[in-house]
């Protein structure tokens, strides 16, 4: 069984380029963060995660996440925060 497994930053590699260059289109700013990168995960299952998890981030950077300036006016950072954990 633990040859199966794989950390689970090896899923989510691809998510911080994700991440950053949705915001820039999208006019936004975000950070991201994903925590527990070691995590052991079956690679079956983490690359059945890999699609959903993206559809998940990009959603969360469309439609969660307000633009600057409107974040500011609620008295929010101009940054918006995501964690995947």
């Amino acid at each position: 069984i633990e040859s199966r497994m794989r950390p689970f930053a090896d899923g989510v590699e691809a998510f911080p380029r994700l991440a950053r260059d949705l915001a820039k289109e999208l006019n936004k700013k975000v950070r991201l963060e994903i925590l527990g990168k070691g995590t052991p995960v079956d690679r079956d299952i983490l690359e059945k995660l890999e699609i959903p998890l993206s559809h998940l981030l990009r959603n969360a950077i469309d439609h969660g996440i307000e633009p600057p300036p409107m974040r500011v006016l609620a008295g929010k950072p101009m940054e918006g925060l995501i964690t995947i954990e």
